[in-house]
């Protein structure tokens, strides 16, 4: 909740190329780290979950993608999928919209913004009732792997696009 404003902020008075940049390659030296097969964290302090949330949100008030530093404290946090799921459904249901209305409130939407959002909707709910489907029928470690290649292609494209 912190971050929001003020990645809207950013992104109002400064070109968010620079946290897009950033956000790419944190995503790709963390998805390098988990495919090398690293120890992994046995436990991770409360604490961090607050810099993943303002990090997250600061991500998503600036260019309106604040998963990743959801995602990767999720994967840390060795959550099982059926955590994860409820975890991040419920994380950007509410971030949702909270962004859409800091990027009303800064001027950062417009009708454009929305009927672009209107016309791609159907896209989104045909890919929510796909992931549900397929999440059923996947075992966690397969689950793990999805993630990490998620999370892989929005790093390459945080970086080309």
């Amino acid at each position: 909740l912190l971050g929001i404003p003020l990645g809207s902020y950013y992104l109002r008075e400064t070109h968010s190329g620079a946290v897009r940049t950033l956000l790419g390659i944190v995503i790709l030296v963390f998805v390098l780290f988990s495919m090398l097969s690293l120890p992994r964290l046995r436990s991770l302090n409360r604490l961090w979950g607050y810099f993943f949330g303002v990090a997250a949100g600061i991500c998503g008030g600036a260019v309106s993608v604040s998963g990743p530093p959801v995602l990767i404290y999720s994967y840390i946090k060795d959550w099982n999928k059926e955590e994860f799921k409820g975890t991040i459904a419920a994380y950007f249901f509410v971030t949702g919209l909270l962004i859409f209305a800091s990027h009303l409130l800064t001027g950062s939407t417009n009708s454009t913004t929305l009927l672009r959002f209107i016309a791609l909707s159907p896209f989104l709910v045909l890919g929510a009732f796909s992931g549900h489907y397929f999440f059923n029928r996947i075992d966690g470690k397969v689950f793990r792997r999805i993630i990490l290649g998620i999370l892989l292609i929005l790093g390459i494209l945080m970086l080309v696009l």
